[in-house]
């Protein structure tokens, strides 16, 4: 009977000692769970993936052109054959746009074309943002031009295309194509000092013709002007066009 009591107490002290045991791992290992979650919202919050709110005021589509073998104009740099595509420039200006959004506390939701080097079909591009579950408001497609010709050195500046027919808008910014072209025509004239080659309703491009909201069509720059290409290869002039659109379109909704 002695010998089965203090078989019980040993037993007992053993389990109590066990249950301090793992109240201490538990106690460390929440610890460190905790830290761990904070460094990784910490990088999560460096490289700016900042999780959507469930709904937004407004949804503004951004059009990076080209893409994939589709490399739009492009310039032969040297002689060592240093080519510059226009599907780079157009996507390395609309992912800066999307980053001063993100970093902003518009309210405003920004969905892209492409992301990365991706093909899109020039006519597939108008029923992403026109068919969408999503109530798209306003679009912006990026691209540089180009212009043959013994003077293309005097050729420059910057112009917003929209299309004049398009009465349909289906998004909830109440304002028309010209007027959306010509606030960002005002925008990037201001931001960049580039020539002012005026907006245009005219010319019946796809997107803007297309799209079922204001839809414009940006031409940034010429790339067969030998000074405007050197700008536009600089992070701080791309940066310049990247901050005049994204004030484009504030000022647009506020309107």
């Amino acid at each position: 009977m002695q010998k089965k009591f203090k078989s019980a107490i040993i037993l007992i002290a053993t389990m109590f000692c066990l249950a301090l045991f793992l109240s201490g791992c538990n106690a460390f290992l929440s610890a460190g769970n905790t830290n761990d979650t904070s460094a990784v919202w910490q990088q999560l919050d460096e490289i700016d993936i900042v999780p959507y709110p469930d709904s937004y005021s407004l949804i503004v589509w951004l059009d990076a052109g080209h893409g994939g073998f589709d490399v739009g104009t492009y310039v032969v740099l040297d002689e060592c054959g240093t080519i510059v595509y226009e599907k780079d420039i157009t996507l390395a200006i609309v992912l800066k746009v999307y980053d001063l959004f993100q970093k902003s506390d518009s309210g405003v939701r920004v969905l892209l074309s492409r992301a990365d080097d991706s093909y899109i079909n020039l006519h597939d591009r108008p029923p992403l943002w026109n068919c969408t579950t999503a109530e798209v408001d306003l679009v912006v497609s990026v691209h540089v031009d180009f212009y043959e010709g013994p003077t293309a050195q005097a050729v420059s500046g910057i112009q917003v295309n929209y299309y004049q027919n398009n009465v349909a808008n289906t998004g909830r910014v109440d304002i028309t194509n010209r007027q959306f072209a010509q606030i960002l025509q005002d925008n990037l004239v201001y931001e960049t000092g580039a020539r002012d080659r005026f907006v245009r309703g005219d010319r019946g491009f796809i997107i803007p013709a297309n799209s079922t909201m204001p839809a414009v069509l940006i031409e940034t720059g010429f790339m067969s002007n030998n000074y405007e290409l050197s700008k536009l290869l600089t992070e701080e002039y791309r940066m310049s066009i990247a901050t005049a659109i994204y004030n484009g379109i504030v000022a647009a909704i506020r309107l």
